[in-house]
């Protein structure tokens, strides 16, 4: 099968492996022209403008890590050579939470690196497969159709046909605008409010702490990522509202550490000079597109993975990992579908047996992502406003449920970890008889503990470092007394 990748990301890169090394023949087309480069760092001398997110901080969740083992092992062994380090994500907690080491935690076991790092190691094992060929600086302007078929792409300098079309190109994807050129597309929900997230890197004299904590913490109308990464680096953000106009101020660097100081995280994520400024990202918001509405593909040709076909809030980690499983479930069905490209009224549709695995092994992760991202922000908004936060449904009380008994059980902070690592869904978390009875006594506790620094140790931090506003020059200064 001839395949077309839109997108050399971590996933564009993950799929193409995946289904050259199952007998397909891919190109990937990449409008950003530079490689990862021969002779310098991926973080200092590679540039990706078409990634917004190219230098936010990013964690390889265990799921990815378990993915990557068993399908892709020499993507795993490039990312160790180029620095990623061995971590794992419940042991960040410290022992006396989680009882120590138990038989089993080693699937909470990963690779962390910065987001260049870790794309740099997909791309060298990418470059080396004969099956794969990128193409840089070669930007899809549009798609070829024949009878309501994809059936290849516009470049802007060419056409290249495909039996295959796979959107790779993340969330902010071309493809619905052209198809809706042709009077198609896919079926398309999306959140109406989001998270802004303040971040930085910095880099120390020695690896970031273990045993001080789990990578995502929630506050009274904040949360904070705290992230180990490559070559003694770590990635750190605060996490706030979008509409939360009071903590705008986080961009400052002297505000956002102080904020960070008064959150409570350990010194030792604060060491060593920043890799940069703070850096605000905005606007991201849940989208989720279904290109088969029961099961029945809107045009055959074309399919999407990653954030193309489900973005959800980044501050849990998810989309790598989600972006991986999507990878391995488009190669197995396109194996499933022998070699014939199929159309939407064929049992051998790449495209319709692609659908049906999204539903059954995807779905439920990204469900339960979504819900808990949508209650975390409308709890974030209420407790802005000074509000308390109030809903009826049973899955948040669980999950903050689960939450709280996890600060003090071992047996419960290892099943949130099976969540939080997307190991698990909450629903097969739950379904366990002795987590339930564990989970019990905590009902009705907040995922916030109020003892854990909120928001007014935040706000506090932000006004005793943000610089004052500067006067409108253009103003009379006797009528801005004045009023």
């Amino acid at each position: 099968m001839n395949v077309i990748v839109l997108g050399a990301g971590p996933t564009g890169l993950t799929t193409a492996l995946l289904l050259a090394r199952a007998g397909s023949r891919v190109i990937v087309l990449e409008r950003d022209s530079a490689p990862p480069p021969t002779n310098g760092h991926p973080w200092t001398d590679w540039a990706r403008p078409g990634v917004n997110q190219f230098r936010q901080p990013h964690i390889a969740l265990p799921r990815w890590h378990q993915v990557m083992d068993a399908e892709l092992p020499d993507a795993v062994e490039a990312l160790l050579t180029l620095g990623g380090v061995r971590s794992n994500l419940l042991h960040l907690y410290p022992a006396e939470l989680t009882g120590g080491w138990q038989e089993g935690d080693e699937r909470f076991h990963t690779v962390t690196a910065r987001r260049p790092v870790l794309e740099a190691a997909v791309a060298s094992v990418a470059e080396a497969e004969p099956g794969v060929q990128i193409l840089r600086g070669r930007r899809a302007t549009g798609l070829l159709l024949d009878r309501g078929r994809v059936v290849g792409v516009r470049t802007q300098t060419d056409t290249l046909t495909a039996d295959l079309v796979v959107d790779a190109s993340g969330h902010r994807t071309p493809v619905p605008g052209w198809l809706a050129a042709y009077g198609l597309g896919p079926a398309e929900q999306r959140s109406t409010e989001s998270l802004t997230y303040y971040t930085r890197h910095s880099r120390a004299g020695s690896p970031a702490p273990a045993g001080t904590g789990g990578a995502l913490t929630h506050h009274e109308s904040y949360s904070v990522l705290t992230l180990p990464s490559d070559d003694n680096c770590r990635g750190l953000a605060i996490i706030v509202g979008s509409g939360d106009r009071t903590v705008r101020t986080l961009r400052e660097p002297a505000v956002w550490e102080a904020a960070l100081r008064a959150s409570g995280i350990d010194e030792r994520w604060l060491e060593g000079p920043p890799l940069g400024d703070v850096q605000p990202l905005a606007g991201l918001q849940d989208i989720v597109r279904d290109y088969a509405p029961n099961g029945v593909p809107v045009v055959e040709g074309l399919v999407a993975v990653g954030d193309a076909w489900a973005t959800n809030s980044p501050f849990l980690g998810r989309g790598l990992s989600l972006g991986a499983l999507s990878a391995v479930a488009l190669r197995d069905a396109v194996v499933e579908s022998g070699s014939g490209s199929g159309d939407s009224r064929s049992e051998r549709s790449p495209a319709a047996r692609y659908a049906g695995l999204l539903d059954e092994r995807l779905v439920p992760y990204l469900v339960s992502t979504i819900d808990f991202g949508r209650h975390r922000v409308a709890e974030m908004r209420a407790q802005a406003a000074g509000e308390v936060y109030h809903t009826s449904d049973p899955a948040w009380a669980g999950s903050s449920a689960l939450a709280a008994g996890a600060r003090t059980d071992p047996v419960l902070l290892r099943a949130h970890s099976m969540i939080a690592s997307l190991l698990a869904t909450p629903a097969e978390v739950f379904a366990d008889p002795e987590i339930r009875a564990h989970v019990g006594p905590w009902l009705g506790y907040p995922l916030c503990p109020p003892d854990r620094p909120g928001r007014a140790a935040l706000l506090d931090a932000i006004s005793r470092t943000s610089t004052p506003a500067r006067p409108d020059p253009n103003t009379n200064i006797f009528e801005r007394t004045l009023t």
